[in-house]
């Protein structure tokens, strides 16, 4: 029984960790995904930014020396700039591919290796706008995320370990009173009429012990008085009348 009941207990240690850890696990891996999605916008939308205020400042759309200076001095990498005539500037691994996800304006999206951000940029007299593109990797999208793991992983095992001895120690709470409860009765059935419990543990065993106590009390308090019977009997018959 103590170790069904410790079992128990360690079982329901168990679902409990599962239970709290595997959401959390999925919650640091979503705000981890959220992080580097909004790094690589703000970056998109910083480039962007920059290549406003140079055609804000010259009067015309920016060219290539344009796009290379603004991506030098920004030192973002996997970040493109696709001009209107087809030319792209950087050294991002997404190619003009994911041009047409501008048409839809600023965007995030899923891409084969991770995601990006596509922010374009329109400018007067030209039918296409410039597209700034910052790409993310799958590894920097879950960048913490498995040394995050490892901690919850560990945090769960200190948890279960730490509840086996506990586990064990309330398993014997509830054990031991039962224990010497059986251990009276058995004394009190061999003899021994001054056997008795002091009532502990939870409520219904106290009680049980109190009723055991009880009972013994009666029962000898019961065989004394029949003794006394017996004895005033067999003195009456050994006194004539």
């Amino acid at each position: 029984v103590r170790r069904r009941l410790a079992f128990v207990f360690v079982a329901l240690a168990v679902m409990l960790a599962v239970g709290f850890l595997v959401p959390l696990g999925l919650s640091v891996r979503s705000q981890a995904e959220l992080r580097g999605l909004a790094a690589a916008q703000s970056d998109a939308r910083g480039v962007a930014t920059a290549l406003a205020a140079v055609a804000g400042a010259t009067g015309e759309v920016p060219g290539v020396i344009e796009a290379e200076f603004i991506l030098a001095t920004y030192g973002a990498d996997d970040l493109l700039i696709v001009l209107p005539d087809g030319t792209t500037i950087g050294t991002s691994p997404v190619d003009a591919a994911a041009l047409p996800l501008a048409e839809a304006g600023s965007v995030v999206a899923d891409v084969e290796g991770g995601a990006v951000a596509v922010v374009p940029v329109a400018f007067a007299g030209t039918t296409a706008p410039v597209v700034v593109i910052s790409f993310v990797s799958d590894a920097d999208l879950r960048e913490g995320v498995s040394t995050s793991w490892l901690i919850l992983a560990a945090l769960g095992l200190v948890v279960v370990v730490g509840a086996v001895p506990i586990a064990d120690r309330f398993a014997v709470s509830l054990i031991r009173p039962v224990r010497n409860l059986s251990s009276a009765a058995h004394r009190w059935a061999g003899g021994d009429l001054s056997a008795r419990v002091a009532p502990e543990g939870p409520p219904e065993i106290v009680e049980s012990g109190r009723a055991f106590n009880l009972l013994a009390e009666r029962l000898t308090d019961l065989l004394a008085a029949e003794r006394e019977r017996v004895a005033d009997l067999s003195h009456r018959l050994r006194t004539p009348l």
